[in-house]
């Protein structure tokens, strides 16, 4: 028989032998074997975590809702299941899985919705319905106010203190700086600066700097508020959309100055990040970066380290503007970086906390956060880095030079501005969303540097109708008083003493 005819009726055989072995393929799923909570670990980066995902019948469609455990996040809806065979998806966020009857599994990687950058795969198991815990209640003592002034408008910008004239500068989003008697409160003088102000002012000897929504600096007379001179580096960027609504991209503060001998230093909205000559505003250089730069950079020996929404770190030669290096942080950066003993830390939306040598660019570690931005710039204080959080509903310490997680404490609400340390203790401003009952609550914390135990805790009021409420700008504290300002206008100073129960 011709060679040919023989391996065309061998593959035949082999074909039918196989289709009469061959099992009868089985069953796909249906939604009713899939009702129920289910349950998995996840790991990522060594940091671990665990979420649930629920199925559920509601108004005659297949609903699932996904838990975060990490972020108090319980039974949040995820949309509508579409099955096929084995898989199933939802519809409108995403997240395919794979059912395997045999283990009674189901597999696949965690939704881009939660975890925009990497893709972490979960396996999740059939379990019981766990038991969902109600919202942090942080009945704490309540420290005594010494003294509050209100400012007329919304203040996301941080505080700036000057101990040496005894006053606290405070700028708002009608664009007026305010600068307060630190023992009374009261308005020594106000400037207004035409356009709103979400960068905190930066005191510099017997001048202040301010930067308004609309590229202008101010520099100002510390004493009086007498202006020294205006000048207009930054040629504009996409507008900022507020938060709630359509398109916005979450950049809610702006770049601060940063004084440096006879150099200011400042990122954009036009995605560059600018030199002037502090004596007169003039421009001596800029370097153009691939988006928005909302982070304050730093200065380090001779190089400036500057992070953009483009997603990178920068090493800029302070003098000439050129780049040294440039290292990929894998997510927008909106928070000031802040450099110590010659490394620069950075956390980034793709919820990496990023510690980079300040000099080269290379990593030198980097922390997970889970399921949460991190749009905290970090405090760091005797080799101990202090940095908030968004939705891990935290504040973190590390140590500066491993990146070792020495503590985590979970906070009222999101923990967006940088905390402020003064002594043992740590304060971190947090805001809200909802009611002040919700999980997300806006108020002003006391931590102990040491324990991570929670001193006391001032709640700020919701505001009705408003997106977001509490305390977004970040606090200064002396030994006497902690201060704050928060959505409504209000700066409040707190005393650091033993609060009332």
């Amino acid at each position: 028989m011709p060679a040919r005819r023989t391996t065309a009726l061998t593959s035949l055989l082999i074909a039918c032998i196989s289709l009469a072995v061959s099992p009868t393929p089985a069953s796909a799923v249906e939604f009713d074997e899939l009702a129920g909570w289910w349950h998995g670990p996840v790991e990522h980066a060594g940091q671990s975590s665990e979420v649930y995902l629920h199925f559920v019948a509601e108004d005659g469609k297949q609903m699932a809702r996904l838990s975060m455990v990490a972020m108090d996040a319980w039974d949040v809806p995820v949309g509508t299941v579409t099955i096929e065979g084995d898989m199933l998806d939802m519809t409108p966020y995403p997240f395919p899985l794979e059912f395997d009857r045999r283990t009674d599994t189901l597999s696949g990687v965690l939704p881009e919705a939660a975890v925009p950058v990497y893709r972490i795969p979960v396996k999740l198991r059939r379990v019981d319905a766990p038991t969902i815990p109600e919202p942090r209640r942080f009945d704490h003592p309540v420290p005594e106010a010494a003294w509050s002034t209100d400012t007329g408008a919304a203040v996301w910008a941080g505080l700036a203190l000057d101990p040496q004239r005894e006053l606290l500068l405070v700028a708002n989003e009608a664009g007026t700086v305010h600068a307060l008697d630190r023992t009374s409160g009261e308005v020594r003088w106000r400037r207004d600066l035409g356009a709103a102000v979400r960068a905190r002012p930066t005191i510099d000897g017997s001048h202040a700097y301010a930067i308004a929504d609309d590229g202008r600096i101010t520099k100002l007379e510390v004493e009086d508020g007498a202006i020294a001179w205006q000048a207009t580096a930054d040629s504009g960027g996409p507008p900022r959309i507020e938060i709630g609504k359509e398109g916005t991209r979450y950049d809610r503060y702006a770049s601060r100055i940063v004084a440096h001998g006879p150099r200011l230093y400042f990122g954009g909205r036009d995605g560059a990040l600018h030199a002037l000559d502090a004596d007169s505003g003039r421009e001596i250089w800029k370097f153009a970066t691939g988006d928005i730069i909302t982070a304050a950079p730093a200065v380090a020996g001779d190089v400036l380290i500057a992070a953009s929404f483009d997603g990178h770190a920068y090493g800029i030669d302070a003098q000439t503007g050129k780049q040294r290096w440039r290292t990929d942080l894998k997510g927008p950066v909106p928070g000031d970086v802040v450099v110590a003993n010659g490394i620069a830390l950075a956390g980034s939306r793709s919820y990496d906390l990023v510690a980079l040598d300040a000099a080269t660019g290379t990593l030198r570690w980097q922390y997970y956060y889970w399921f949460s931005w991190i749009e905290s710039p970090a405090q760091i204080v005797d080799g101990v880095a202090y940095v908030g959080s968004s939705d891990a509903l935290s504040l973190f310490a590390f140590d500066l030079s491993s990146g070792r997680l020495q503590w985590q404490r979970k906070v009222p609400g999101w923990a967006w501005p940088q905390p402020a340390v003064q002594g043992n203790t740590v304060y971190v401003a947090t805001i809200g969303i909802g009611p002040a009952t919700s999980r997300r609550q806006g108020a002003v914390t006391a931590v102990d540097r040491v324990s991570s135990e929670i001193l006391w805790v001032h709640k700020g009021t919701p505001i009705e109708g408003a997106p977001q409420w509490g305390y977004a700008a970040a606090p200064v504290a002396d030994a006497e008083r902690v201060y704050a300002a928060d959505l409504t206008g209000r700066v409040i100073a707190l005393r650091t003493g033993a609060p009332r129960r």
